[in-house]
C-alpha cells in the first residue's frame, strides 16, 4: 500500500510541474501582452499629439494667410480709391483749364487785357477812389492787383511806367497791418524808402506818386484820393 502511494505521488509530480510551468508561461505571455498594449497606447497617444500639433500649426498658418489676404485686399481697395480720387481731380483740373482757356480767349478779344504768369491784368485810364476802383474790378470778375513776387513787381513797374495806379493793398481795418483785397496779409513788400508813413490818414497803396518821382516802390496815400487802377484776374485758381 505504501509502495503504491509512493508511485502515485511520483507520477503526479511531473503533472504538477507541467501545470506550474504552463501557468508561469501564461502569466509571462499575459504580462508581455500588457506591455505591448501599453507601448502601442503610448505610440498612439504620441501620434495623436503630433497630429494635433500639426493641425494647430495648419490652423495658425491658414489664419495668417487669411489675415494677410484681407490686409492685401484692403490695401488694394485703398489704392483703387486713391487712383479714383486722383482721376477725378485730374478730370476736374482739365475741366478748369478748359474753362479758363475759354475765358482767356474771350478776355483777350477785349482791348487792354495783358497776360502774365497765369493772370490777366487790365489797366484803367480813368481815376476813382480806392473803394470805387476795387468795386469796379469785382464787377468784371477780378480784383485790384495782388503782388506776390518780385517778378510780378517788376512786371507791374514795366507796364505802369511810373504812373500812379491803385493796388489791392490797405490797412483800413488795423493800422499797420496791411492786407490784400483777398484777406491775405502781405509778406513780400516793395515799399519805397520810408514808406508807409501816413498813419491813420493814409491807408491805401499806390504804385507811384508823381510828386515824388525819386521814390521807387509802393506808397501809402489817402483811400479817398483818385488814381487809375489795375484789375487782376487769376486764371488757374481752383474753385
Amino acid at each position: 500500500m505504501h509502495t503504491s502511494m509512493s508511485k502515485l505521488i511520483k507520477m503526479s509530480q511531473p503533472i504538477y510541474a507541467n501545470v506550474y510551468r504552463s501557468e508561469k508561461h501564461t502569466n509571462k505571455t499575459q504580462k508581455g501582452s500588457d506591455c505591448e498594449k501599453r507601448r502601442w497606447t503610448r505610440v498612439a497617444r504620441g501620434c495623436l499629439g503630433l497630429l494635433c500639433f500639426h493641425l494647430l500649426i495648419g490652423v495658425i498658418a491658414l489664419s495668417a494667410i487669411l489675415i494677410i489676404s484681407q490686409t492685401d485686399c484692403k490695401q488694394a481697395k485703398d489704392q483703387l480709391a486713391n487712383i479714383t480720387t486722383l482721376t477725378e481731380e485730374r478730370n476736374q483740373l482739365l475741366r478748369t483749364i478748359t474753362e479758363r482757356s475759354s475765358q482767356i480767349n474771350e478776355l483777350l478779344k477785349s482791348d487792354g487785357w495783358i497776360y502774365f504768369q497765369s493772370s490777366l491784368y487790365y489797366m484803367w485810364n480813368e481815376t476813382k477812389t480806392w473803394e470805387a476802383s476795387s468795386r469796379s474790378c469785382k464787377e468784371s470778375g477780378a480784383d485790384l492787383i495782388i503782388i506776390n513776387s518780385e517778378q510780378e513787381q517788376d512786371f507791374l513797374m514795366n507796364i505802369t511806367r511810373n504812373e500812379e495806379f491803385w493796388i489791392g493793398l490797405n490797412d483800413s481795418e488795423v493800422e499797420g497791418t496791411w492786407k490784400w483785397v483777398n484777406g491775405d496779409t502781405t509778406t513780400t513788400m516793395f515799399w519805397a524808402t520810408n514808406e508807409p508813413n501816413g498813419g491813420h490818414n493814409e491807408n491805401c497803396a499806390v504804385t507811384h506818386i508823381n510828386r515824388h518821382p525819386d521814390l521807387i516802390g509802393w506808397l501809402d496815400v489817402s483811400c479817398n484820393d483818385q488814381y487809375k487802377w489795375i484789375c487782376e484776374k487769376k486764371l488757374l485758381t481752383m474753385p
